[in-house]
């Protein structure tokens, strides 16, 4: 009888523990995609909420949230209990020739050696240049939807006086990303919030695959490689949420000069969950047209569906894009709106 009182006692601990164990891991980079729509009770209701990373986030920033979101301002709490993933640190220098401490991945990655030999992704280089062009107001906000490792946040922080909006799924980029922005001084990390979401046209969780050498590769619900031989280890591999942009962000309370667009053919899924009047707000795009990715994910109208949001699409030369599914293998591209 003993035996068994401890037994039950034993048991009774351990799934306080476990219970416990789970509200706070669901914080972590690393985990918070298996309970990204968390149910806080209220009474005897649960409310779902989608939970947002910031450290010091200024009232704009906070305006521009979904009724349904929940901060977390305390990075340097989630960071330390993702121990399973590490950074490479390197120096990050802007256009402006500002520099910062910036979390590379420790292993292969084709944008992380980039910056680890370079100092910067050149990608990015063209982001303020359009950011600055823009007229802007006082509720202006750049969104970046697969932010990545954040080498172009970071460009756009450092460049300009843009308050940011990023959106990224897969767990390891995010925590790269957060353990840059711990390192900044205040007056960055007021100016930045991030998602740790995947953006389409219903709200689910899928598999995120990310590509051997290639974290930029990450794609949601299938894997999409590079080239014939390469592979998406499972270590790379994480179930995420994904969520339309009209339900987390109030985009009809702000002004967005420009969004960057880099989501591995899910581009046609995130216009879907935007809608058109949403859409108005936004004045420029700057996506990456990679035609496998768009085809695989059924996107292949992509660039008609832009013009149907009354986008120009031109090369970032400005030359207009007339056709409406370009044989390009992979082109840096600009949507500008017309009306």
């Amino acid at each position: 009888m003993k035996l068994k009182n401890k037994i039950k006692k034993k048991g009774f601990l351990f799934l306080i523990f476990a219970f416990f164990f789970g509200k706070i891991s669901f914080l972590s980079p690393g985990s918070i995609n298996l309970e990204q729509a968390n149910k806080l009770e209220n009474g005897s209701k649960e409310i779902e909420k989608t939970l947002v990373f910031a450290v010091s986030p200024n009232p704009l920033l906070l305006k521009a949230l979904g009724s349904n979101v929940l901060v977390k301002k305390n990075i340097p709490e989630v960071i330390s209990q993702s121990s399973q993933f590490k950074c490479s640190w390197a120096s990050f220098t802007s256009t402006n020739n500002k520099t910062i401490d910036f979390c590379t991945h420790p292993f292969k990655d084709i944008v992380s050696g980039h910056i680890r030999r370079k100092h910067r992704w050149p990608d990015c280089d063209i982001l303020p240049q359009i950011w600055n062009n823009e007229k802007k107001n006082e509720s202006s906000i750049y969104i970046e939807i697969g932010a990545n490792i954040g080498s172009c946040v970071m460009e756009m922080l450092l460049s300009t006086d843009a308050n940011i909006i990023a959106f990224e799924p897969h767990p390891m980029n995010q925590f790269n990303l957060l353990s840059t922005v711990a390192k900044l001084p205040k007056e960055y990390k007021s100016r930045f919030l991030l998602y740790p979401i995947g953006l389409g046209n219903v709200k689910m969780n899928t598999t995120i695959y990310s590509a051997q050498n290639n974290m930029g590769n990450s794609n949601l619900g299938k894997f999409i490689e590079d080239y014939g031989s390469q592979t998406s280890k499972k270590e790379l591999q994480f179930q995420v949420h994904v969520d339309l942009i009209k339900n987390v962000l109030r985009l009809d309370e702000i002004n967005v000069p420009l969004m960057k667009m880099d989501a591995q053919g899910f581009e046609c899924r995130i216009l879907e969950g935007m809608g058109s009047p949403q859409a108005k707000k936004i004045k420029n795009i700057k996506f990456e047209y990679a035609k496998k990715w768009l085809d695989n994910q059924n996107c292949e109208d992509f660039l008609p569906r832009l013009r149907n949001f009354d986008f120009k699409v031109t090369l970032q030369n400005g030359k207009e894009v007339l056709t409406d599914n370009p044989n390009f293998k992979l082109k840096e591209m600009i949507a500008k709106k017309q009306k």
